[in-house]
């Protein structure tokens, strides 16, 4: 849509397409084209707004180092009374500005603090004025910790929005103790179940939205037997201590309200043996005597790896500090294998 400088009326064209620019001077002017041929060019002063593909743009005023400029910016975010755009500068930095409906006249804002006395962030003004920011610490110093981006506004309009405050990310670390049934499987032997008990340190790193990055270190140790039943079978014995590396991808139900928040996860975990071994005898009759044998030590890799998937729970004791109790499975990938089902408590520091 552009103004026609002879009538003065809002005229809509159709049907053209637009000559790529540059991003810095396609600010200031567009050409458009039919069938290859161009048809006009026109400045930001002279179009209202166009569209090229989903992207909106629209003549705006912005101060530049003192200057007043007209120009024509894609408008990336507007919901209730809030647009924001960015524009490039002579440089090709991306800044972003904001405006409000009832503002539509006057210049954009840049979505910057200022050391200027008693000037705001305009979008921090905005956002104060929630609820939720007047009545909960924690949000809002979540908002004065906003950036001039459009992704540090929405992850903070969407606390403010909700009035829930497990939208807030946070970077946690802390302590685990685990309790479990394993099965190892590695035939010919038949090795009974065995209660198991690990400890370790996690970390959670938020990624967007409910959605984190959580590494585990744990240590766990292993001993495994087959007792024999007649003079034919097996005596063996399996020993097992390791690290183990869990990395996996936790997505937690943050648009549920209250101290609890169930969660979902899965990954790999990577094993470093620090003693893996097996030992067995058998015995034979030779002239009507029972005849022992006994094995040397069975060599093993000393890294393998594993999947694990499970879900679980988190109950939030203090603004700082939760407990998370999940339920996991997790299966080794190698031809001879181990198997667990543990309980895991987790509590962050």
């Amino acid at each position: 849509m552009y103004r026609d400088s002879v009538s003065g009326r809002d005229t809509i064209i159709h049907k053209v397409f637009f000559k790529i620019k540059s991003p810095i001077k396609q600010q200031y002017s567009i050409t458009t084209e039919r069938n290859g041929e161009t048809l006009n060019t026109y400045t930001a002063k002279e179009v209202l707004a166009y569209r090229d593909g989903n992207t909106v743009y629209l003549s705006k005023t912005i101060i530049v180092n003192g200057e007043r400029r007209q120009v024509l910016l894609p408008r990336v975010y507007l919901r209730d009374s809030v647009g924001i755009y960015i524009f490039s500068t002579d440089s090709g930095k991306k800044e972003y500005y904001y405006q409000k409906k009832e503002n539509q006249e006057k210049p954009l804002i840049p979505l910057q603090d200022n050391s200027l006395k008693d000037y705001k962030n305009p979008l921090k003004v905005y956002l104060d004025k929630f609820p939720i920011a007047q009545e909960d610490a924690k949000t809002k110093a979540y908002i004065q910790s906003m950036k001039p981006t459009l992704a540090s506004f929405k992850s903070r309009y969407i606390v403010c929005r909700t009035s829930n405050p497990n939208y807030i990310p946070q970077l946690r670390w802390g302590v685990l103790g685990g309790i479990g049934i394993s099965k190892l499987c590695y035939k010919p032997f038949k090795y009974g179940k065995k209660n198991q008990y690990f400890i370790g340190f996690f970390a959670d790193l938020p990624l967007i939205r409910g959605l984190s990055f959580h590494p585990e270190v744990t240590y766990r140790q292993y001993a495994f037997e087959q007792q024999r039943d007649s003079p034919l079978e097996y005596d063996a014995v399996y020993n097992r201590k390791e690290f183990i590396l869990p990395l996996m991808l936790r997505y937690t139900l943050v648009p549920l309200r209250g101290k609890i928040l169930p969660y979902l996860q899965a990954g790999i975990e990577l094993e470093y043996a620090l003693k893996k071994e097996s030992a067995y005898q058998y015995a034979t009759t030779k002239d009507g005597f029972n005849v022992w044998h006994r094995s040397e030590p069975i060599a093993y890799k000393k890294s393998e790896t594993a999947n694990t998937i499970g879900i679980g729970a988190e109950y939030k004791i203090h603004p700082k500090h939760s407990l998370f109790i999940d339920f996991r499975y997790s299966k080794d990938t190698a031809k001879e294998y181990l198997t667990g089902y543990y309980i895991v408590f987790s509590y962050n520091l």
